[in-house]
């Protein structure tokens, strides 16, 4: 606990480069940068290594020096908050309305406490106690970072990564400067250990040798895969997360990006509206779920469209859309499956079903929905 403490409060800098890179941050290209983060307090830094040509990603946050008065007033909330409970009423809750709630207790202690004018001097303060208790700790930028599409980490040997919406490097995987090492610089799997636990718990899960593998969704609607490496499973802890757009893309919007044409779109209309069975198919991260999601802008507004998915995936703007989602329990008696769902969906007079990922015999019940004459795409 000590490790964690310690590492928590020491927020991202852009020196930590020097970890991934193997070189200064003097020795490398900026490409582009911008601020983000709580308040818009951090930068991040898209650099290049003109050698090698490898991009990075590299986040900059205030920072809190260890021995000053800064830190003193640092402790002295965190200790004020920790102990209020009201914190606990937060677990649950959407990550803006979480932070919202934790800033207002954050000054409504410190005008108890007397040291409200000293938190107003001292803002990396703030930034690091949402940070830390409201927030994501050492991926809290790449979380409120809308152009990072994916966070994945691996091995506590290397650093996050990160996937790019609007990416100008053109490289898929690209390497953070946020590292997982003790205090002495060493890579050690605890500080990442801890940061899959807290994502646990921000979305009411639990992460331990009973249960190592975790997959979920968090408030916001994103969808995290994560494990312990404390078990045979796996030789490090690891997560990943995939952040969904507020706005999803539509038809137009692909349109307008050239990723299918007016006919294109015209012909898979028609398919549409003549309950077609239509299955997606492409490689992970090839926009399958993107397609699927605006093709179904084109069912007629009067018909019911049942979504069935493991992990909530597909938002579609539709006056009559039913969501059914799996259910693992421990007692296999009690597992939800796609498969039975399916079969469900079968009874609610839904004129369309959707799969969001089929990937066994849930096959075989969604092709028989579509021979009965269902609308049916996956």
């Amino acid at each position: 606990m000590a490790l964690e403490r310690r590492i928590e409060y020491r927020n991202v800098s852009i020196d930590d480069i020097k970890y991934v890179a193997n070189k200064g941050i003097e020795q490398l290209t900026e490409i582009e940068s911008y601020t983000t983060g709580y308040k818009d307090m951090a930068t991040v830094h898209i650099l290049l290594d003109e050698e090698t040509e490898t991009a990075y990603y590299a986040v900059d946050e205030p920072q809190i020096v260890e021995g000053t008065e800064v830190e003193r007033l640092y402790n002295q909330l965190r200790i004020g908050l920790e102990t209020n409970h009201d914190v606990l009423s937060f677990h649950g809750l959407d990550f803006f309305e979480r932070q919202r709630r934790m800033v207002d207790l954050l000054w409504s202690i410190a005008d108890e406490m007397g040291i409200a004018e000293e938190l107003k001097k001292s803002p990396e303060v703030e930034y690091t106690l949402i940070r830390i208790l409201a927030g994501w700790r050492q991926i809290d930028v790449l979380m409120r970072d809308k152009n990072v599409e994916e966070i994945d980490a691996y091995d506590y040997r290397k650093s996050v990564r990160v996937v790019l919406r609007k990416n100008p490097t053109g490289q898929f995987w690209i390497p953070t400067n946020i590292v997982f090492r003790d205090t002495s610089g060493k890579p050690t799997d605890e500080p990442l250990l801890a940061l899959v636990r807290m994502i646990a718990s921000r979305v009411g899960k639990q992460v331990s040798v009973a249960t190592p593998i975790v997959e979920a969704r968090s408030p916001e609607g994103y969808r995290i895969f994560m494990g312990t490496g404390e078990v045979e499973t796996t030789q490090s802890s690891f997560f990943t997360i995939r952040k969904f757009p507020e706005n999803p893309l539509t038809i137009i919007d692909l349109i307008k990006r050239r990723a299918l044409t007016p006919l294109m779109a015209a012909y898979l209309w028609t398919l549409i509206e003549n309950k077609r069975f239509i299955v997606f198919m492409g490689e992970m991260g090839s926009g399958k779920t993107t397609f699927l999601q605006s093709s179904l802008s084109f069912v007629p507004w009067d018909n019911k469209i049942v979504i069935i998915e493991d992990v909530p995936e597909i938002r579609v703007p539709h006056p009559h859309i039913q969501y059914l989602y799996t259910r693992r329990s421990p007692d296999p008696s009690q597992n939800i499956s796609l498969e039975d769902l399916v079969v469900g969906a079968l009874r609610s007079r839904a004129q369309y079903i959707i799969i969001g990922e089929v990937r066994s015999k849930e096959m075989a019940s969604l092709v028989q929905a579509a021979a009965t004459g269902h609308g049916s795409m996956t």
